[in-house]
């Protein structure tokens, strides 16, 4: 493992420039130019499915840094699903689930990882000198410190 890794940014969005809009709600997932880079099967899938896929996007990242492979947001998506990592209740879907996801990553990519709850903002720079590489469940609001998040994001 190099000492440090350049991880690369690739979103939840495909179309990078337009995910601030995509966050906002000013433009639907379905006006994603770039949706089928995403490896969904049609529109539809890529919009009912877009939301949901900050952590997808963070270990494309992840994946992206030390593998050098880019995998489709949606491929990860389906292998996380296969391990009970999203579970879909009729338009409902709930996830990410933590567990059954660390368990995939570790299965499909070699990872290692695990699984750490409520912990505060000034503890991170802490975990980044134990560990190459740090997910955090975050809420889209993260983006302006001044709103406070409505719900705590993943189980």
């Amino acid at each position: 493992m190099p000492d440090k890794l350049i991880t690369p940014y690739l979103g939840q969005w495909e179309f990078p420039e337009l995910i601030g809009q995509f966050v906002r709600q000013e433009l639907r997932s379905d006006e994603d130019p770039n949706w089928k880079d995403s490896g969904a099967e049609t529109v539809a899938e890529y919009a009912q499915w877009a939301r949901h896929m900050c952590g997808m996007a963070c270990l494309k990242m992840v994946l992206a840094a030390i593998h050098k492979e880019v995998h489709p947001t949606m491929h990860l998506m389906r292998l996380t699903k296969q391990y009970g990592g999203y579970i879909e209740e009729g338009d409902e879907i709930k996830g990410l689930i933590y567990a059954p996801f660390v368990t995939m990553i570790e299965e499909q990519f070699g990872l290692q990882a695990e699984v750490i709850t409520h912990i505060e903002a000034q503890d991170i720079s802490a975990q980044l000198e134990t560990y190459d590489y740090f997910l955090a469940s975050v809420h889209p609001t993260i983006r302006h410190p001044q709103d406070v998040s409505p719900k705590q994001g993943g189980i």
